[in-house]
């Protein structure tokens, strides 16, 4: 009953999107230079930004260091926005950030997240 419980609220949802994202993490080329973020991630960068105002890097995570090594240079962010799914993508190099939203294409993204963001160009 509980699994029924947790099915029908949708909270599985964030734990399938982090499962896709690993896989394809793990099964892209050795070479990438992208990767899919685990969805809660914009909320780690919230909360760190929540402690410290001056927030960039604090306790570098293994994303962290592949960015500053230089291997990494695009970011692909799951977002769940409580009732749909959004993109964030950053492309580091160029300092760029898309927000794609099939419910609103015209949209862009919140100040905030692109302020957390910007830690990473």
């Amino acid at each position: 009953m509980e699994a029924l419980a947790t099915f029908l609220s949708n909270d599985w949802l964030d734990d399938m999107m982090n499962v896709g994202a690993n896989f394809i993490n793990c099964h892209l080329d050795f070479n990438r230079h992208a990767h899919i973020t685990n969805c809660l991630w914009m909320d780690v960068l919230r909360s760190q930004r929540l402690q410290d105002s001056t927030y960039c890097f604090h306790e570098k995570s293994s994303l962290d260091n592949t960015i500053q090594s230089g291997l990494l240079s695009i970011i692909d962010i799951p977002v769940n926005l409580g009732n749909h799914w959004t993109c964030l993508w950053l492309d580091i190099l160029p300092r760029t950030v898309a927000y794609m939203d099939n419910l609103n294409p015209s949209v862009t993204p919140s100040p905030e997240m692109f302020r957390l963001l910007m830690c990473y160009c």
